[in-house]
């Protein structure tokens, strides 16, 4: 098994859609198919950014309002490198409340969209135990249940 990391910490998905960090992204997307030859799926984990009390985007506008394009931008963007599997998780969580809006967004793209499967609800980890004391990062116990979450969507997935 192998692991590209294209993480960039605090992006929002304007961001990830539009700018540099896609480059980078599409950048290792390629690197893996030219090695490998296939990319077995695309663990996505994004949106504490984009969440409503935390975020307004350089257009002015909240979250909400342009998450779901930006992500379908994306996901479209990432159909021109390969057709594997994208696991989205479900993230909203950040130094206060989880942002509905936004989980339902999440949620709506995983139903809708071919070829986008469920990841966790990382939001689900909301105990204090799982998070640093900024209330947004998960502390270590909370990446070990990130990385089980991870493993039973992925399981989950495969079995239907």
């Amino acid at each position: 098994m192998f692991f590209t990391t294209t993480g960039w910490g605090g992006a929002s998905i304007e961001e990830l859609t539009y700018r540099h960090q896609y480059d980078f992204f599409q950048s290792q997307l390629q690197m893996t198919l030219n090695r490998f030859g296939k990319i077995d799926g695309i663990l996505f984990h994004q949106g504490k950014s984009n969440h409503s009390s935390n975020h307004k985007s350089e257009y002015g506008k909240g979250s909400s309002e342009s998450y779901k394009k930006d992500s379908l931008i994306l996901v479209q963007k990432v159909r021109g490198v390969t057709d594997a599997p994208i696991y989205l998780s479900q993230a909203s969580l950040c130094k206060s409340s989880s942002d509905k809006i936004l989980l339902d967004i999440q949620d709506e793209i995983i139903r809708e969209e071919q070829g986008v499967l469920r990841g966790p609800n990382s939001d689900l980890l909301d105990d204090r135990r799982y998070r640093l004391p900024d209330y947004c990062h998960f502390s270590s116990a909370g990446l070990d249940e990130l990385s089980k979450m991870w493993v039973e969507s992925i399981i989950k997935s495969s079995e239907n």
